[in-house]
């Protein structure tokens, strides 16, 4: 699955599309899986690097990882877990974005990719599937951290994954 943006009246929305595999036309189609909110564009204010954190759990860092991209492009901390910035909500314990007034989900444009709840969750929630190799996992992982938007620095990746690979295999 991955996210499309259509432009709808000069605004773009997101939606999660799958590609469908039609036998018939032996052709694939895409498949709006659902509607992930108003695509809003924002810009990178500050570049400050996370201190070191690799004595927490995989996910408190990878929550770290997104608090720090949050301030970078300009948002407060309002509560624990909550972070606004103009009419934009971000609440990580509810995994969360949203247009303040309106109180509808949206899609926040970060770094080129898209943190939104559906990347939210898919982040916050990483568990790898069952059978992978350690390449693989890496990968899911990667590719997690670059659908929401969120620079990781290589160092932290390794620690991270390192961290989740260790969790599996005492499951």
């Amino acid at each position: 699955m991955f996210i499309r943006i259509k432009k709808i009246s000069n605004k773009e929305y997101a939606y999660l599309v799958k590609n469908v595999w039609k036998k018939r036309k032996k052709a694939s189609r895409q498949k709006v899986s659902s509607y992930l909110g108003r695509v809003y564009k924002l810009s990178k204010i500050k570049n400050e690097q996370l201190k070191d954190c690799s004595n927490l759990s995989a996910k408190a860092i990878i929550k770290e990882l997104i608090k720090q991209e949050l301030i970078n492009h300009g948002f407060q901390e309002t509560k624990v877990n909550n972070f606004e910035k103009d009419n934009f909500i971000v609440n990580l314990k509810k995994k969360e974005v949203k247009d303040k007034k309106t109180k509808k989900q949206i899609c926040l444009e970060i770094n080129n990719n898209f943190l939104c709840a559906y990347t939210l969750r898919k982040l916050l929630n990483f568990s790898p599937k069952q059978g992978l190799t350690k390449l693989q996992v890496g990968k899911e992982l990667a590719n997690a951290f670059e659908s929401a938007g969120i620079i990781v620095p290589k160092e932290l990746f390794v620690i991270i994954a390192q961290k989740i690979l260790k969790s599996i295999e005492a499951n």
